[in-house]
Parts: C-alpha cells; structure tokens; sequence
C-alpha cells in the first residue's frame, strides 16, 4: 500500500468506479475493503466506515465469508480509532469467530489484532497482552514479519500497560526497527510513540521527546495525522513538565488542532 493513504485514497476510487461500471461486485467490495483502510490511516472515520460497511453488505450479498470477516474488522479498527470502543470490540469477536470457522489463521491473527488494541484502551493490559501473544505466534507460524512487528508493538504497549516497561522497551524496539526494514513510516510513528510513553515514564525526558520528534516526523511522512496528534500530544506533556510552558501551549494546541479536524477526543486532557 502506497505511505500516501490521500493518493491511495484516489486511486481506488477510481478502481471503484470502473468495477461500478462495468458491474463486478466481487472486484467492487475488495476496492470498498481496501478503501476503509486507507481512509481510516488518513483520519477520515466517516468516510472509511460507509466503505467497510458496503463492503460488508456486498460479501454478505455475495456469501463471501472471507470478506465478511474482514470487513467486520476494517469496521473495528475505525470504531476503535474514533473511540467507540464497545462496538469494536463486538465487531472484532464477530470477525474472529468468522475467520475461525472457516480456518483462516491470517484473519484470525488481524482479529486478535484488533480485540488487543481495544482491551489495551479500555486499560485491561493482561487480557490485550495474551491476544497480542496469540497473534505474535500465528504470524511467526505464518513467517509473516510485517504481523509480527504490530503483534510486538501490540505486546509491547500491553506491557507498558501493565507496568513492566523494560520487557515494553525490548519489545517496542523490535517492533521499531522490523518496520524500519520495511519502510513502514506508519509503524515507525506508532511504534516511536509508544517507546516515548516509556521513556516519559521511566523519567528520561530528553530521550522521550526526541523519540516523539521523530515519531512527528514519520508520522508527516505516512499522512498519518492521528499519530502525528498523538506526538505532538506527547510532546507538549514532556515540554510542561520540563517548565517550557510556552513550547508546550503550541505543541498541545496543534495537537488540538488535528483531533478537532479527525473529530476525535484526545488522549490527555491539557
């Protein structure tokens, strides 16, 4: 997938087009299901909802349970992101009973994915870290090395979660530098990020902001304006708590800024 998700985003609306026309509704749910994603990773919740949930009308349609299953989960990932965490995690169990009935060890692991990120927001770390170790060893049974890095990430924040930030650290830099050698700006963003929330935690605040700075950076680069908002966020925290109140006001206001426009409430209140 391209790092740009607006361009990504304009391609596959032209695919959707061409598959409209010509009147393949197989061709015209897989673009839908592609959609959601990268509406999801360029911030528009409203958009990439009415594409997952017309993909999944559409497999339901076309008795492609594959699709269904992975549809559900697109609609998990956006509620999680937009904070409505109790529909995604109904979302999330529908697409893993789905994708355990028809033996999909790949969609099983993205599923577990995503019920781990909404256990780790609703703060129950010891349930989203045994999900995420559950999908960590299908992807490593898989050989898949881009599942394993988010399932690390996932395992990491779990951990951090939970207090036990050296085995966070280990696992957030392995996370860190698989998507590194992927060239995966989103990862890196994520990833750097919650390697901050460790640092800034455990005291090293010069460490943690820099870590945020460059999770700015990679976030700018991937069009991934939840991550950047997320840094920034971060960063405004460190700089208050280091007395550099005006830096602070700015970096907390443009932070402030993306979510009002994502339409989403943020992490930390000022």
């Amino acid at each position: 997938m391209s790092q740009d998700p607006e361009a990504a985003s304009d391609l596959a609306e032209q695919a959707l087009t061409l598959y409209r026309a010509v009147g393949d509704r197989r061709g015209e749910a897989h673009v839908l299901s592609g959609l959601c994603v990268t509406r999801r990773m360029a911030g528009d919740y409203r958009a990439a909802t009415e594409a997952a949930e017309q993909a999944l009308m559409l497999h339901q349609e076309l008795g492609d349970r594959h699709g269904q299953a992975s549809a559900l989960n697109s609609l998990s990932r956006v509620r999680s992101a937009a904070g409505d965490l109790g529909p995604a995690a109904t979302l999330a169990q529908q697409s893993l009973d789905l994708y355990r009935t028809i033996n999909d060890s790949h969609g099983q692991a993205e599923a577990l994915q995503a019920l781990a990120l909404v256990h780790r927001k609703t703060q129950e770390p010891h349930t989203a870290a045994n999900l995420a170790q559950e999908a960590l060893d299908l992807y490593r049974a898989m050989s898949f090395r881009h599942g394993e890095a988010n399932a690390l990430m996932a395992l990491g924040q779990a951990r951090h979660l939970a207090g036990d930030q050296p085995s966070a650290t280990e696992l957030l830099q392995q996370a860190r530098t698989l998507f590194e050698e992927f060239g995966d700006a989103d990862g890196q963003a994520e990833a750097l990020n919650s390697l901050g929330a460790v640092l800034t935690e455990s005291g090293r605040h010069t460490e943690a902001l820099a870590t945020h700075q460059q999770a700015i950076m990679h976030a700018r680069q991937a069009s991934s304006p939840l991550h950047e908002a997320e840094a920034r966020e971060s960063a405004a925290h460190i700089l208050r708590l280091n007395g550099q109140q005006a830096a602070a006001d700015a970096s907390f206001d443009d932070a402030m800024a993306i979510y009002e426009r994502l339409g989403i409430r943020p992490h930390r209140s000022a």
